[in-house]
């Protein structure tokens, strides 16, 4: 009996070694897989077979292995994301929004807008919204207000257009980059897609009537996200496509002249619009005296009228008066004599 008892201890202590190298030799395998090291998987499996020290040293270098493998993966995947990044970004076409405002002065008032209104419809473009007032006096002019929009390719060419035929005394131009935003615009609109045709496939195999409802409220919700998506979309292509140009424009009868680059033709630019302020200043008062000049008239002459019968109203009384005081002073002299 402690023969066999012995003999029974022994194959338990054999077969436990050979499971238990078997299972470091497997696991040891996989880790080993998952690194590229078929060389190290026959080692190691072999010292997990011969005994349990050789598995547990099989295990822990594969552990190693492993861990090894996940950093070089962790990196690896981060530099792809990276690089995948970039060149998506640069993949992206830019997204420009361009808007100038300029100031004008003509002397050709008429024949600026028909010159303006020909040429942005000759480039592609159109105007928005204009507002021309026709009315002008001694104290205002012409004036009008135009938001032209014209193709962003052609955007220098018509400001150019535009100097050529007035006189520019104010420019500014800026400029926003929507590239980010429309990008963001069109990844949620990807994603609301892919929702949309999820939740069609579910509304065809719905059976109950509260899954149909529910899946079609949740449809009405996304269709409504994706127009609003689709509106700013379009909105910027219309902004993007065609750029916006601002102009005032002011009749005037004489263009303002540019400073000189010098001290002295500074001097003399300043002159000449003193001089011709001056010159403005006697013409607006000879228009203004001539044109009220009926209205004096009108006033005047009745005016004059009853001051001439009123004087000679007066004139005759005093004389009547002074008369009347001559023959009582006659009398009474008379009366005196014919006493004594």
């Amino acid at each position: 009996m402690g023969y066999m008892e012995e003999a029974y201890s022994q194959d338990t202590v054999e077969e436990t070694a050979d499971t238990s190298g078997s299972s470091g030799s497997t696991e040891v395998s996989a880790l080993a897989t998952a690194s590229g090291s078929s060389d190290s998987i026959t080692e190691n499996g072999s010292a997990g077979i011969e005994s349990e020290s050789g598995a547990d040293s099989g295990l822990e270098g594969g552990k190693d292995s492993e861990s090894d493998v996940s950093a070089g993966n962790e990196s690896g995947s981060s530099t792809d994301n990276e690089l995948e990044s970039s060149s998506e970004s640069d993949s992206y076409e830019q997204k420009l929004i361009r808007t100038v405002n300029i100031d004008l002065e003509t002397t050709e008032f008429d024949d600026l807008i028909t010159e303006l209104e020909t040429r942005t419809e000759e480039m592609g473009g159109y105007i928005e919204s204009s507002e021309v007032s026709f009315y002008s006096s001694e104290y205002t002019s012409r004036w009008a207000s135009l938001t032209v929009r014209v193709p962003a390719a052609s955007l220098d060419e018509f400001v150019a257009m535009v100097g050529e035929n007035a006189n520019v005394t104010y420019t500014s131009e800026s400029t926003e980059d929507v590239t980010l935003t429309y990008v963001d615009l069109e990844s949620h609109l990807t994603a609301l897609r892919t929702e949309q045709e999820s939740l069609l496939g579910m509304l065809e195999a719905a059976e109950t009537t509260e899954d149909i409802i529910a899946i079609q409220s949740q449809l009405t919700e996304v269709r409504y996200e994706i127009e609003s998506y689709e509106s700013q979309l379009r909105v910027y292509d219309n902004k993007v496509d065609y750029s916006t140009v601002y102009l005032y424009i002011d009749e005037v009868e004489r263009e303002t002249a540019a400073a000189g680059g010098t001290f002295w033709g500074s001097v003399g630019t300043k002159f000449k619009d003193n001089l011709y302020r001056v010159g403005q200043g006697f013409r607006n008062f000879a228009i203004t005296f001539l044109g009220v000049l009926p209205i004096t008239l009108i006033i005047a002459v009745p005016v004059v009228v009853i001051c001439f019968v009123i004087g000679n109203f007066l004139k005759h009384r005093k004389a009547r008066t002074g008369r009347k005081q001559q023959e009582q002073e006659e009398n009474e002299e008379c009366e005196d004599e014919e006493r004594k």
